[in-house]
């Protein structure tokens, strides 16, 4: 009891504002997670990533209707702030499983058996509109990170645009290439 009087100030303001709406955002403003919504947005000059349902957006990604609840990244791959990069990831994850994978409960947090292979992996999709210069191709991975071929994307309206759909090549698809 009363552990957070020892807390610095600022600390204290984010718990109290966490407990009202179930928000709270890091003291750089980087990261935000919304417990009440059951999302994480975390927006880096190199990186955004967002866990979310529906829609989500932030400086350089705009992702529109999710199909499922899943967790999204574009990560810069040579360094560069994302706006300047010649390389970006794009990963897409929605749920992942083992095949007979068990839990004792509808929470899923108690696991019962770990299942066997293959690892199942939740149909899902996402529209991806990134505000970067044109000229980038757009290429999913396998999952062991070898090209698995082109993805149609296209610029309009200053925004490159392609969809994210885990079920569309054999095997699976969570991870993209995106360079120029």
């Amino acid at each position: 009891p009363g552990w957070q009087s020892e807390l610095p100030q600022a600390a204290r303001a984010a718990l109290d504002e966490l407990g009202k709406t179930g928000r709270v955002t890091s003291a750089g403003g980087e990261i935000t997670l919304d417990s009440k919504a059951k999302t994480v947005r975390i927006v880096t000059p190199r990186s955004e990533v967002f866990t979310f349902s529906g829609n989500a957006d932030g400086t350089v990604v705009r992702l529109v209707n999710g199909s499922c609840y899943q967790t999204a990244a574009l990560l810069s791959l040579d360094g560069r702030e994302l706006a300047e990069s010649r390389s970006l990831l794009f990963l897409q994850l929605p749920n992942l499983a083992a095949t007979k994978m068990k839990f004792t409960n509808s929470r899923r947090n108690l696991l019962e058996s770990w299942g066997q292979l293959p690892l199942l992996l939740e149909k899902c999709r996402t529209e991806v509109e990134l505000a970067l210069p044109a000229g980038f191709r757009v290429e999913a991975l396998k999952n062991n990170g070898l090209p698995a071929g082109s993805v149609p994307a296209e610029y309009r309206d200053g925004k490159l645009r392609f969809t994210a759909d885990t079920s569309a090549r054999p095997g699976g698809v969570m991870a993209y290439h995106l360079t120029r």
